[in-house]
């Protein structure tokens, strides 16, 4: 069987691949995004009671979070109201 040769890129391609996951590795973790404004939770629930009833802002939310965390959102904020949960008339379910 003839000897598989080696190519000399290789064993530099391995070093700076490795050091390219070095470097992302030791970039700091944020939370927000650089320039993110940290609101309130009072700003937060003033933000949301502004929308709630409006499907545009709903779909909105939906379309740049996903539909789980629309409905965490929700939840979360409803839950300052007092209830999560209504029936087709607005009664809170029991």
């Amino acid at each position: 069987m003839a000897k598989r040769q080696v190519n000399p890129f290789d064993q530099l391609l391995d070093q700076f691949t490795q050091e390219i996951v070095k470097m992302v590795k030791s970039v700091p973790k944020m939370d927000a995004p650089p320039g993110a404004v940290r609101l309130k939770p009072a700003e937060i629930h003033e933000n949301y009671m502004k929308m709630r009833d409006d499907p545009a802002e709903w779909t909105k939310i939906i379309q740049k979070h996903g539909f789980p965390a629309a409905v965490r959102y929700w939840h979360d904020q409803e839950g300052k109201n007092g209830r999560t949960e209504e029936d087709e008339t607005g009664q809170p379910l029991a």
